[in-house]
């Protein structure tokens, strides 16, 4: 049997029935496929928690919000950046007119700029942040390890002028990064895992992290802060060589 197709270029071509029916079923099996695939493309990813990329870049910019706050000393807001169940204990230390006289912690700082960020992967801040307890708790966390350049009104152990290396972890709650853990980063670890920034500034807080995991807290010039080594044949000069 033979019918005439209208074809766009060719009015009168002659096509055999048989074989209009297969390239027309084939032409609806390909429309059909890419149908599916957009609506499976459109669907929601239940990929593995650790794994979740829920808009990383803004975890980062809470992050970068949070070292501005520092510079501009917004104690009054610097709460609101931390998970629900510390704001607490973090408001009633902020609040705490003997820590402000004394300018610890928080207080200590005159200025803090962000120099390094980067996030690490799941394997291996495992060894450091218990994130399969923060994703059972908030459903996402991520960690990142970076680099705060401050300047101070006294060093201490806990804060030096220059850059200062922290692992950062947020997890997700009420639709918001925040922050639920902020404490001196494993240096070493992260340079010999090759995570580090390969920076100058890094390399000088190399020095000051192999030292601390010695009781002895310096800044990267080599000055000692504080000297918690029990053993008094290791202690040495007041001033270490850089």
């Amino acid at each position: 049997m033979l019918v005439y197709y209208m074809m766009p270029k060719t009015m009168n071509t002659i096509v055999r029935w048989p074989q209009f029916v297969r390239k027309s079923l084939k032409t609806a099996t390909i429309s059909a496929l890419v149908i599916m695939m957009l609506i499976i493309n459109s669907m929601p990813s239940h990929a593995h928690p650790h794994l979740a990329m829920a808009s990383p870049s803004k975890a980062e910019d809470v992050l970068r919000d949070y070292v501005k706050l520092m510079d501009k000393q917004g104690w009054n807001q610097i709460s609101s950046y931390w998970v629900s169940r510390l704001r607490p204990d973090f408001e009633a230390f902020l609040t705490d007119s003997q820590n402000q006289a004394s300018a610890t912690g928080l207080f200590n700082i005159q200025s803090a700029r962000l120099v390094e960020l980067k996030r690490l992967p799941a394997d291996i801040v495992e060894a450091y942040v218990n994130l399969d307890s923060y994703v059972s708790e908030f459903g996402n966390a991520q960690v990142f390890y970076i680099g705060i350049n401050y300047k101070v009104k006294q060093e201490d152990k806990y804060h030096y002028n220059g850059a200062n290396y922290r692992l950062a972890t947020l997890v997700h709650e009420e639709g918001q990064w925040r922050l639920v853990e902020f404490s001196n980063a494993p240096v070493e670890n992260l340079v010999t895992d090759l995570q580090g920034f390969g920076s100058v500034a890094e390399s000088a807080a190399l020095k000051a992290d192999k030292a601390h995991r010695k009781g002895l807290f310096i800044n990267p010039a080599g000055k000692i802060l504080e000297d918690l080594r029990t053993n008094d044949k290791n202690k040495q000069p007041q001033q270490l060589k850089p």
